[in-house]
């Protein structure tokens, strides 16, 4: 502003500066870190960075809640008041050494990244994390592996079980053979009716692994329930130890059912032989046959029943097993013994292939 010397003011200047590049900046940045917050308040990620001290200026992400820790909780803290473990891993790193490993947190297992942070002149000036909660994943790889090492038996079992099918043959028809040779009232008949008796049974027996094995094709037949239980009850009750008390209930009215026999008689010895691995304390063990109408048993929608619905029903007074939620009772390699023990059949999708559907009953 410029003045007469009388005091007037006879100019005005005026500077004016165009921040619209400053002010679109400052709003894309300002969006970035909007983005930015978004993303590490929902992806199940841990972020920590260190300054050359130390001390943490951010601990953030969703992933900590499955350790149950709080957002920014160890902001301001310095990492050499940490635990041990943790002072050796970040050591490394203000070493100027890359870290990648997996560690172990409150029983969850974390996929952890951390490299240094350096300055122009090439020193460390602090250090960045990142970690990813893999629990699930190497979990699933575990059962991935089971099943894979169950299908490596499988195979050997059934090609075994082929061979040894082929020699029962062969030891049924010889037998058949004198049978027919000698006469009807002859002494020998009765030893060779045992000897063909106890073809059959082995025969069934090879089948069943044959199907288990998944080298026998399925075969629905049309069957009385009754009769499937009571042809395997002499193959459950091996199973049960002498502090269990296995009891068998058969349905009063014999309906017929539509499944694959040995499919359905190996759901039974799976269901019956994992019940006694969860009763180490013993107890008494029910298995049973029971017709039941549609308010009872409610059928999915997309398959509704043609026929009266039949159920097979298991049940036990016992400490039981663990479960991770009524969606894994079905579920394969279902844990019920601890570390490398695991075992199962696909219970709910052997049911599911002809039809049935597997229902839990917590009581």
């Amino acid at each position: 502003m410029e003045y007469a010397s009388s005091g007037e003011v006879i100019r005005i200047v005026s500077v004016v500066q165009d921040v619209s590049e400053r002010v679109a900046a400052e709003e894309e940045l300002r969006a970035q870190s909007a983005v930015l917050s978004n993303l590490l308040a929902h992806a199940p990620l841990i972020l920590i960075a260190l300054d050359r001290e130390g001390v943490f200026t951010m601990h953030e992400g969703a992933g900590l809640d499955g350790i149950s820790r709080d957002q920014g909780e160890f902001v301001g803290q310095c990492l050499w008041d940490a635990e041990p473990e943790r002072q050796v891993r970040l050591r490394r790193v203000f070493a100027g050494e890359t870290v990648h490993e997996l560690v172990e947190v409150r029983g969850r297992q974390l996929d952890a990244y951390y490299r240094p942070v350096l300055d122009d002149a090439g020193r460390v000036a602090g250090a960045v994390g990142v970690s990813v909660d893999v629990t699930e994943l190497m979990t699933l790889e575990a059962e991935l592996r089971q099943s894979q090492k169950i299908e490596v038996v499988g195979q050997l079992a059934g090609g075994i079980t082929h061979d040894f099918n082929n020699l029962l043959q062969v030891i049924g028809g010889y037998a058949q053979i004198l049978r027919d040779g000698i006469p009807s009232d002859g002494a020998q008949q009765a030893d060779l009716a045992q000897i063909l008796a106890a073809e059959e049974t082995a025969a069934a027996l090879t089948q069943q692994l044959l199907t288990f094995s998944r080298r026998q094709p399925r075969e629905p037949i049309v069957i009385d329930p009754n009769t499937l239980l009571r042809d395997i009850e002499g193959l459950l009750r091996p199973l049960v130890r002498e502090n269990v008390q296995l009891v068998l209930n058969y349905a009063a009215q014999g309906d017929q059912v539509l499944v694959d026999r040995a499919q359905m008689q190996t759901v039974i010895l799976n269901l019956v032989a994992n019940a006694v691995d969860a009763m180490p304390h013993g107890g008494t063990l029910t298995v049973g046959t029971q017709s039941v109408d549609l308010g009872e048993f409610s059928a999915p929608p997309s398959r509704p029943p043609a026929w009266p619905l039949h159920r097979a029903a298991g049940g036990r007074h016992g400490r039981g097993h663990r479960t991770r939620g009524p969606g894994t009772n079905f579920r394969a390699f279902l844990d019920n013994q601890g570390a490398g023990t695991r075992r199962g059949a696909g219970l709910g999708d052997r049911l599911r292939h002809r039809g049935g559907e597997p229902r839990r009953d917590p009581r």
